[in-house]
């Protein structure tokens, strides 16, 4: 009986744990050598989220991000945080989220010297 009634309810915890989880990804962006690209990443839910964000080149290779504030721990709920490539490194974005309420982009910003957005592109369910 016991045994029963765990294969009935091993469905539905592993089911709770996984409905929720996402995975976001935006296109290949290519840029020109001095502008940058920056992933960002927002919590739209009301618990933290645990994340996983990467950028990656053309060939599936990981690109260097100097600048990473999404790695580090769970995003708060309504907080943002980014991860950003060298100037001139072409690159798509993809998050992983313990949380279905994360929404992210991939923003192209014009120099390494200013915060101008080129163009914003939003990241899609994969």
């Amino acid at each position: 009986m016991f045994r029963r009634i765990t294969l009935l309810a091993a469905p539905l915890v592993l089911s709770g744990t996984i409905a929720h989880a996402a995975t976001l990804g935006t296109p290949f962006l290519v840029i020109n050598n001095v502008q940058r690209l920056a992933c960002i990443v927002t919590n739209l839910g009301t618990l933290p989220a645990d994340l996983s964000v990467k950028l990656f080149g053309l060939g599936g290779n990981e690109v260097l991000s100097p600048i990473d504030g999404c790695n580090i721990a769970p995003l708060d709920p309504n907080a943002s945080c980014a991860v950003q490539a060298v100037p001139g490194a072409s690159a798509s974005c993809v998050i992983e989220s313990s949380s279905g309420k994360v929404r992210a982009a991939v923003e192209v910003i014009s120099d390494a010297a200013s915060t101008t957005a080129v163009t914003v592109v939003p990241a899609t369910a994969k």
